[in-house]
């Protein structure tokens, strides 16, 4: 590791919390049941351990960065429950924002159900006049559905609002049934990620219309692997699709010698972002942010770029 590597601050786009309040909402609320387990749905059991809201040991996470992005995680991701109840979504995200408040180089990425364009886009214009709400997070349940022409008002709302894109898995393609699983194969997510990214590369006219910006965890899941195959499938399209990857950003959540490498190679160095996806078993550290920083990621994307309301957070942050 170089020292002038290691020196650059990094910002964590990608880590979760559950506020206690929303903890306390869930305990109490008549639709769901919530165990020591995570949340009881049917015969699954979404997982939402403990440690996704011990405060002190997400302080002790961020303390060695310069910043964070913090999301709700998948498993809040009911997109029945929104439908039917406006105040879930609420619930899901005002506690989180409150988290960010005063909190230096702390922001939040709002849950954004898209099973109602109408009720998204309430929620966009009401997250959009909060400070600490830099951006979004949609789940892939919906699957390619993100693609279809009715969300197009969903896409200008968050343009408008600067709102910047963070698609993160929620289902796994792999289930018959495309529901959230109890333990989601570690190769269900990428797949899903994978799935519905392309969907939008390749269909989502009214997302890229709009002028909104994606960012993929877990390094764009299989994306990588399959661009050049999807690049030669449909020469009349290349040209298209790689003028849209151009507002695709990835984290560096990747495992496996060389492997991050080859995402850079994909993406390029500007289009990468150190996120670690803590406080999951999958997880990185902050010393494994960091470390990369040094060992790979010496050129990097800004956090800014993807996300334009992350600028007052990370002057400063070239990373």
């Amino acid at each position: 590791m170089t020292s002038s590597a290691s020196a650059q601050p990094v910002y964590d786009v990608h880590c979760h919390f559950v506020p206690p309040a929303t903890r306390e909402y869930l305990a109490a609320s008549p639709a769901v049941t919530l165990t020591d387990r995570g949340i009881v749905r049917g015969p699954a059991v979404l997982p939402l351990p403990g440690r996704l809201s011990d405060a002190d040991a997400f302080a002790a996470h961020r303390a060695g960065l310069a910043g964070a992005v913090v999301a709700p995680p998948p498993a809040l991701y009911l997109e029945d429950l929104a439908t039917g109840d406006a105040g879930y979504v609420r619930e899901v995200n005002g506690p989180l924002a409150e988290l960010a408040r005063g909190e230096k180089g702390l922001a939040t990425l709002a849950w954004l159900p898209l099973s109602s364009p109408e009720a998204a886009v309430a929620e966009v214009e009401r997250v959009a006049a909060d400070p600490e709400v830099a951006g979004v997070v949609i789940g892939t349940s919906l699957g390619t559905a993100v693609a279809d022409p009715s969300l197009a008002p969903v896409w200008s709302a968050l343009a408008k609002a600067d709102l910047g894109v963070f698609l993160h898995p929620d289902s796994d393609p792999f289930d018959s049934g495309c529901r959230p699983l109890p333990n989601p194969s570690p190769a269900g997510f990428p797949a899903a990620t994978t799935a519905v990214a392309l969907a939008l590369l390749t269909r989502g006219e009214s997302f890229w219309n709009a002028g909104v910006d994606l960012c993929l965890p877990h390094g764009g899941g299989f994306l990588a692997t399959v661009l050049g195959r999807v690049l030669r499938a449909d020469p009349g399209a290349a040209a298209l699709v790689r003028d849209r990857l151009r507002r695709v950003w990835v984290d560096s959540v990747v495992f496996g010698d060389g492997l991050l490498e080859f995402v850079i190679a994909a993406f390029g160095p500007d289009r990468v972002l150190s996120g670690s996806d803590w406080p999951f078993p999958l997880s990185m550290t902050a010393g494994d942010l960091i470390a990369q920083r040094g060992d790979v990621l010496r050129t990097a994307g800004a956090p800014a770029a993807w996300c334009p309301r992350l600028a007052r957070l990370t002057s400063g942050v070239s990373e």
